[in-house]
């Protein structure tokens, strides 16, 4: 998939550099605050269009 996205990422490297990249996945309603952030940031320098004009509400995080 990344070779397709990526002329330059070769599926092999990115694959072998997942052993190292400490990913510690969590649930987006877990750290909402931490999201609500990241979008911030990205609107300063994102197009709106890109996050569809607007910040993500609550039905944007997932609830079981």
């Amino acid at each position: 998939m990344v070779e397709n996205q990526t002329e330059w990422m070769k599926a092999a490297a990115v694959s072998e550099s997942l052993k190292y990249a400490n990913l510690q996945p969590v649930a987006a309603a877990d750290c909402q605050d931490e999201v609500i952030a990241f979008f911030n940031e990205l609107s300063k320098t994102a197009p709106a269009a890109a996050l569809g004009g607007k910040q993500p509400d609550a039905n944007f995080f997932f609830q079981e």
